[in-house]
């Protein structure tokens, strides 16, 4: 489903996890690794020295990448150094070469953070593209079954047609589960209209609305699962240029890989 799969990498053995992930996961893909030479840092000089050491550390990087996917037997489509901002050349790069998915290693290291990355935030905010984030290493590397978050936005519908697509891709279950802090706040019509899109597909479903806390409700579900489908708007008119804090905490504590989309995804 995703025929292109764009990997940014920034240094050894950092994203070694995701790159085998989405090999094993997605093996007819092709594959496209970038480094970024950032050139564009506040403050900062970049003389020749400064550039020629950043250039060789992105190319150990890429050689790094090229080789653990080489390893999963996984020949790399194009491997590229781009220079400037790294979530501007990593979105303007995507939508050069046609890619599907971004796959990133969401990078909190120790205790769990909110915060996923600066270049990491900045892409999901530019680009329309499904991002896909790994918080720490998967070992059962498969997707059976699919939690769908949703709610019934814009949003939410984009995710739902990538959760299907998944499912359709891999014969996968999916369980679309939609939270309420009230029971007045609920509406029904959101899980019969997803259940009903996978009733026609005939993709096994389970609809489920809980109460209480949406984040943490999504992440009690995510221990009978192997991913996590969902938009990463907030409603309203910031829908499209800030990250949600449901998506984003979700996405932060995670303990399986997470999808996140924006851009409109069509079946």
């Amino acid at each position: 489903m995703f025929r292109k799969i764009l990997l940014p990498t920034y240094g050894k053995e950092l994203e070694d996890h995701i790159l085998k992930y989405v090999a094993h996961i997605f093996p007819f893909s092709k594959f496209y690794v970038v480094s970024v030479v950032e050139t564009t840092t506040s403050g900062v000089h970049l003389t020749r020295i400064l550039k020629r050491k950043l250039e060789e550390h992105a190319a150990e990087a890429l050689d790094h990448a090229v080789e653990v996917l080489k390893k999963e037997g996984i020949d790399v489509e194009e491997r590229t150094i781009l220079y400037g901002d790294p979530s501007e050349e990593i979105v303007d790069y995507a939508k050069e070469n046609g890619i599907n998915l971004i796959a990133f290693r969401c990078s909190p290291r120790g205790l769990p953070s909110l915060r996923m990355g600066r270049t990491v935030e900045n892409v999901l905010k530019k680009t329309k593209i499904p991002v896909l984030l790994i918080r720490e290493e998967v070992k059962d590397k498969k997707i059976e079954k699919i939690l769908l978050p949703t709610d019934g936005t814009h949003g939410s519908q984009n995710a739902e047609n990538v959760a299907i697509d998944l499912a359709l891709s891999f014969n996968a279950r999916i369980t679309a589960v939609y939270v309420s802090k009230t029971d007045a706040d609920f509406n029904e019509k959101v899980l019969k209209n997803i259940e009903w899109k996978c009733k026609q597909r005939k993709i096994e479903i389970k609809v489920i609305h809980k109460k209480g806390e949406p984040a943490e409700e999504i992440l009690n579900e995510i221990k009978d699962h192997d991913i996590i489908v969902m938009g990463a708007g907030r409603k309203g008119f910031f829908s499209n240029i800030v990250i949600g804090h449901v998506s984003r905490t979700v996405a932060a504590m995670s303990s399986v890989p997470v999808i996140l989309v924006r851009g409109r995804y069509n079946l």
